[in-house]
């Protein structure tokens, strides 16, 4: 019998946790599995790129909002979000209740904590129900305690994408300890391969040292330190160019990190660009990849970053301590804009350090792995 996987997931745009998933469905087989995916929120983001017709054919797909006009569509997404907040409750769209109505799942995965709980436990019949978290659940700023473990008995575990998340996640909530388990998330890895051979001319490079940043427009990821850093490069006669790839999350914060670049001029070096379905034409030809975020459980831009054999400069969050070998694989850094230009700079000048790295990270590869992991949980035929 094959076994039949329920994902539920708010959107489905590029970004860490989807593409993760994607490459995960894309690895499992359609002898083995039945997966239905449940969108329940898609709305248009300008910029964005929309996974979902990249989906593996045999999955069974529900985008519960689609065929609504985008302003109707965005008017329930806000007004669920504001009855979420003050009634701590999840209005569920008609048409998702539809989707699982009368089916009985083996695995039912809520996926992201982004996504409340409540609907897989109240409208979801499945032997056993988790939560798949891509946050550490003890920083994540969007995460509601009252509204995320209101439905905790009605789930059997907690999956994370790092064990260093897990545990700090165990500390925070107690309760979770015992029930909890370790998926990394999935890249694939011969795609990243033959799309970083894809030709690109990158303008304004002219011979100068490349960073190439994959990060969604966020605080957590804090392109406003970058910027700092970028400047005291600047400042100590760098020649870089730094690109920095990702959606535009936060409008505000691009505004403000506009109004930073033309301050320090940095107009030439520091590039802002949109959300790519190719960024890895432009990292396997940098000199590094920073990942600098304030918090992150398992940074898919790192993984992505190892298969490339490009070396990663990081903050210690979880997901970087996890994957990152100071010196030996990668760099990690302190996150303070000058301890970082510190760790660019004495990076970059250090012939025998790049080699040293590039060398320890040829052959890399995470997939079997994680494909273990999830088999070891969930099961196949």
């Amino acid at each position: 019998m094959k076994k039949r996987i329920l994902f539920v997931i708010t959107q489905f745009y590029k970004g860490g946790a989807e593409v993760a998933l994607l490459n995960l469905l894309r690895n499992l087989s359609p002898d083995e599995y039945e997966v239905d995916l449940l969108i329940h929120d898609q709305v248009y983001i300008r910029g964005y790129v929309c996974l979902i017709d990249k989906l593996p054919s045999w999955v069974k797909v529900c985008n519960a909002s689609q065929g609504e006009m985008q302003i109707v569509a965005y008017g329930k997404k806000a007004l669920k979000k504001l009855l979420l907040r003050v009634t701590k409750r999840l209005i569920s769209r008609k048409r998702a209740k539809q989707f699982v109505e009368g089916k009985h799942y083996d695995i039912a995965i809520n996926y992201g904590e982004w996504m409340p709980p409540e609907f897989v436990a109240r409208e979801v019949q499945a032997s056993r129900k988790y939560n798949w978290v891509h946050g550490d659940l003890d920083k994540v700023e969007y995460l509601d305690p009252k509204v995320f473990f209101a439905w905790d008995s009605y789930y059997d575990g907690y999956i994370f994408v790092s064990k260093a998340s897990m545990n700090d996640s165990c500390k925070a909530f107690p309760f979770l300890k015992g029930r909890c388990f370790v998926i990394h998330n999935m890249c694939d890895e011969d795609e990243i391969r033959t799309l970083a051979r894809e030709p690109v001319e990158i303008p304004g490079l002219d011979g100068k040292h490349l960073l190439v940043t994959v990060a969604n427009f966020r605080r957590q990821k804090n392109h406003l330190r970058q910027v700092e850093a970028m400047r005291i490069l600047k400042n100590r006669g760098y020649n870089i160019l730094w690109l920095n790839i990702g959606g535009n999350v936060d409008f505000k914060l691009m505004a403000k990190l506009k109004r930073k670049i033309r301050e320090y001029g940095l107009d030439d070096s520091f590039i802002l660009m949109k959300s790519n379905s190719n960024p890895y034409k432009y990292m396997a030809r940098a000199d590094a990849v920073p990942v600098l975020s304030d918090s992150e459980s398992w940074s898919l831009v790192i993984t992505e970053a190892k298969i490339l054999g490009v070396p990663v400069i990081a903050t210690p969050t979880s997901g970087a301590l996890e994957q990152i070998r100071h010196g030996e694989n990668g760099l990690i850094v302190e996150p303070d804009a000058e301890k970082i230009a510190d760790a660019i700079g004495n990076y970059l000048d250090d012939i025998a350090l790049k080699a040293r790295l590039r060398k320890n990270l040829a052959g890399f590869s995470q997939a079997k792995q994680t494909l273990h992991q999830w088999t070891q949980l969930v099961g196949g035929k």
